[in-house]
């Protein structure tokens, strides 16, 4: 959702790279940024991913994955670079396939108190679906921050709101 938020936000529309990902392009002033979807499982994404970066050669400090969070309260967005996979795995994936260094938008989806495989297929609550559009552009609109304003500032921006 967040992903479909960002390439809406900056008009850009997919089209399918190398039968992994549906891609968009946007371009700015100074550079292209590639937004990209993955077509395989989300716990599969290493694969996908790795393609990308090899194929648009985009370094691994550059890559930035979006993705829900149990360890955050709903709604909250952090941006943090490298780290573990906590469990998630699509980014355990992720990392086996490109080493932990990338970047994170991390989007709080809070802890369940019940197993947290079954909680991530969940559809939100309705008060969580009413908060969710305006949640999810202020995430699209983190991650497209990242490189068009840098990763410290897009974290010292992003990382101190709650």
């Amino acid at each position: 959702m967040i992903v479909d938020a960002l390439a809406a936000e900056a008009g850009a529309s997919f089209s399918k790279q190398l039968s992994v990902a549906h891609v968009a392009k946007l371009l700015t002033p100074d550079s292209e940024i590639l937004i990209a979807k993955s077509l395989g499982y989300m716990n599969l994404s290493g694969g996908p991913v790795s393609k990308l970066a090899r194929k648009f050669d985009i370094p691994l400090e550059r890559v930035v994955i979006v993705h829900d969070e149990l360890d955050l309260d709903f709604g909250t967005i952090r941006i943090k670079a490298g780290g573990g996979h906590a469990g998630h795995n699509g980014l355990r994936d992720i990392s086996a396939a490109l080493g932990p260094d990338y970047i994170r938008v991390r989007f709080g989806i809070s802890r369940p108190k019940g197993d947290p495989a079954k909680y991530v297929l969940q559809n939100f609550s309705k008060t969580e679906q009413t908060q969710l559009p305006a949640l999810i552009e202020d995430a699209a609109l983190a991650a497209i921050d990242i490189p068009l304003q840098g990763l410290t500032t897009s974290q010292q921006k992003w990382n101190s709101l709650t």
